[in-house]
């Protein structure tokens, strides 16, 4: 049997989020390892995915075209002379994979790290001298509109465009600034280069600088970008950038196929449950450190008391071990320093604000990221019921703990709170939810009805499968609304399509949902490698779509996703393609036969008054309006993709820019009037505890003031409360 043979009849989870993966740079020598996971990655899609790719010269050309945009998506590494080079591959990728052949592999990485050596000579070179603001030129910043450029020399020719547009944008802003200043100190604008006045108020001496030293302060803020950009890259480990290769192999059958080494596939799991085991401390990099930015409330770091927000870490030990100087070290190595096994202790050597010196040592513990979990305020609108609102950023669970957080067991307690605060309503929302765990969805949708189908499923070779609400009962029967945008996906896609078509909620939103209408399960190919090859671990794990999710009413909903019964203006209503439609080889849009259902009767019968009821206000609204404008603005920023490098042209682009934008800006800015937000009686104990979470939470509610989409969806509310108040809700079979 060979080791493709030895892959199949393996169990995994149900997943549908959205995700991707890229990084690169540095490699080494490839060998057996690298074997076994093309192997193991190319007969899993091949002979797991709903709808596989023949490896073939068509297969061939899409590995190609996503390998080379994950190595050099802007176009300033490689040449067309570079690519004509490797061109000769476009079609032999498939039997350089049946072969073990890494021949267009090492091709790609040689010349893109010859590249970035050379890269790195021009940018420190180019920012080394004053840059001239004078000419008429301009950089493309569109990679596909500028294309490749033509060889070495138009390639530094990009580059010092792309480093003169990079410079101008903080010189101009910098300029601004400067003359703000000098208003605020009563100083004339144009004084000498030695001059010092004193501000107005605090009666401080106010240096002036000159042009030339903002000049030169803008090009040392690029430099250090540039720095930690390229520190980055050379950081980059071997297993990660043959990643590039393996993930650009999966995505080519659909863009939620991916190759995960065993890092990613941590992270993807702790985003997924929510939790993770380590100290609870929020890490950035700070010049040669890695800073606290934040911690947890009542993780180990937050309990211990001695790490502070904005520490820096110098050294990790595990334990009594000796400590480990991390200067330098790319933060993803630090991090996985910190992380560890709940009970055990990790000792930090931390430079405190103040200059001193301190060795923190923290015991971990299971962390868990409140901010991600199912949340709950009730809205008072001026006029309006009392209305509950619910936030669920994503659909998680923990899939190795069964008794780990859920998103339908927070769902059902948020709707007991707001129950209980006896709002006649309930806003549910789902933006920017990316989906999660079908099962839960499945659950938290049997919340609104009684009894029957929530989605449909189908493998490539099976008949559909409905996933039913089997709990009989109601956790919430009263009107409801599910807010979406451009970023619901895949599992919230399956929530708002289901209530919708039963006629529970009115759906309101942008345009359309993400459109995400495929499900994924994982392959964990340690499981699969041979015995005789289970030193070379570990190898990590394949996410791979294996079915379609559709609509209780046949029709899936990929690419089109869910169309809300109310749709409201957003600032990428113009923008045409965008979500799913956007990705590269997506599946495409089919239907299934209807799956009978009861339809909750009574909204039905007034949804035509509520939509309009809604579009009268959104037509004289200041807000939308503004929001409306802001949408044509976007479509000509996004369509005119060519910036000048002149200063004066460039201030001026600016300046008007910023002139149009600013009404929307304030008006985003200001918290709506008659609209007070309180905390459900049952979370008041929890989230006093601590005066950073009090904090977030505070901050959380004051957004919920500000946000006009919000403030719509509780006016839709209120008409249906007003529309079916005497109306006794019904149910009736639709076969």
């Amino acid at each position: 049997m060979n080791n493709k043979q030895k892959i199949w009849g393996f169990a995994a989870v149900a997943a549908i989020g959205v995700g991707s993966l890229m990084s690169w740079t540095q490699w080494g020598t490839l060998g057996h390892r690298e074997e076994l996971l093309l192997d193991l990655v190319t007969e899993g899609m091949e002979r797991m995915h709903y709808q596989p790719e023949k490896i073939d010269d068509d297969f061939s050309l899409r590995v190609y075209d996503l390998f080379l945009k994950d190595m050099d998506g802007n176009k300033l590494f490689f040449t067309k002379k570079d690519m004509a080079k490797m061109d000769k591959y476009k079609k032999s990728i498939d039997d350089q994979i049946n072969e073990k052949s890494f021949d267009f592999y090492n091709l790609a990485l040689n010349t893109r790290n010859e590249r970035l050596k050379q890269a790195e000579v021009w940018y420190k070179e180019l920012l080394a001298q004053p840059l001239d603001f004078t000419n008429e030129e301009s950089y493309e910043a569109d990679d596909d509109k500028r294309g490749y450029s033509a060889d070495e020399a138009d390639l530094k020719n990009t580059w010092r465009k792309y480093l003169e547009y990079q410079v101008v944008a903080r010189y101009s802003d910098m300029l601004e600034d400067e003359e703000k200043r000098l208003k605020k100190a009563a100083t004339p604008a144009v004084a000498p280069a030695t001059d010092a006045k004193k501000d107005a108020a605090t009666k401080k001496e106010v240096k002036i600088l000159t042009p030339a030293e903002m000049e030169a302060e803008a090009r040392k803020k690029v430099m250090k970008v540039m720095d930690d950009w390229f520190k980055r890259l050379r950081g980059v480990t071997n297993d990660e950038v043959f990643s590039i290769y393996l993930n650009a192999i999966a995505s080519s059958f659909d863009p939620h196929s991916n190759y995960m080494a065993p890092e990613q596939k941590k992270d993807f799991d702790i985003n997924m449950s929510g939790k993770l085991e380590g100290i609870g401390a929020t890490l950035q990099t700070k010049d040669s450190y890695v800073r606290v930015t934040s911690l947890v409330p009542g993780g180990p770091a937050w309990k211990g008391a001695k790490l502070k927000v904005d520490d820096l870490i110098m050294k990790v030990a595990q334990s009594e071990a000796d400590p480990v100087d991390v200067t330098d070290m790319p933060i993803n190595d630090v991090i996985k320093m910190i992380r560890g096994k709940k009970g055990t202790e990790v000792r930090l050597t931390v430079k405190k604000t103040d200059g001193s010196v301190a060795i923190v040592p923290i015991t971990r513990d299971i962390v868990e990221l409140e901010d991600g979990f199912a949340k709950s305020s009730v809205i008072q609108n001026e006029g309006l019921p009392k209305i509950g609102y619910i936030s669920l950023p994503r659909f998680y669970a923990d899939f190795d703990d069964r008794n780990g957080r859920r998103c339908s067991k927070d769902m059902k307690k948020e709707l007991e709170k707001l129950k209980a605060e006896n709002v006649e309503g309930i806003v549910l929302d789902l933006r920017g939810n990316g989906g999660g765990s079908l099962n839960d969805v499945v659950e938290i949708g049997g919340f609104f009805i009684d009894k029957g189908p929530i989605v449909q499923v189908k493998g490539r070779e099976s008949r559909p499968e409905q996933l039913n609400d089997v709990a009989s009962g109601v956790i919430y029967d009263g009107p409801l609304v599910i807010m979406t945008d451009m970023y619901s996906a895949s599992a919230s896609e399956i929530l708002a399509a289901a209530m919708q078509d039963y006629g529970r909620a009115v759906i309101i939103g942008s345009k359309s949902t993400f459109g995400k209408g495929t499900v994924q399960r994982f392959i964990e190919l340690d499981r699969y490698a041979p015995l005789s090859q289970g030193d070379l671990g570990p190898l990590g794990s394949v996410k791979l779509t294996t079915q379609k999710f559709y609509r209780i009413n046949g029709g899936t909903t990929q690419l089109k996703g869910v169309i809300p019964d109310i749709i409201l203006p957003d600032t990428y209503a113009l923008i045409d393609k965008y979500g799913e439609k956007e990705e590269s080889y997506p599946l495409q849009w089919d239907e299934i036969p209807f799956a009978p259902h009861k339809d909750w009767d009574g909204l039905r019968g007034i949804i035509a008054n509520i939509k309009t009821l809604s579009a009268a206000r959104i037509a004289k609204d200041k807000h939308f309006l503004l929001i409306q404008e802001g949408a044509k603005r976007l479509k000509t920023q996004r369509d005119n993709t060519n910036y000048s490098v002149n200063l004066k042209k460039y201030q001026k682009q600016q300046k008007e820019f910023e002139e149009a934008a600013k009404p929307l800006r304030d008006s985003n800015n200001e918290p709506l009037k008659g609209i007070t937000v309180l905390t459900p009686k049952a979370d008041e104990a929890f989230i006093n505890v601590d005066s950073s979470r009090i904090t977030r939470h505070t901050e959380w509610q004051k957004q919920i003031k500000k946000d006009i989409y919000i403030h719509e969806s509780c006016n839709v509310i209120s008409d249906i409360v007003k529309n079916v108040r005497s109306t006794p809700i019904a149910k009736k079979d639709n076969k």
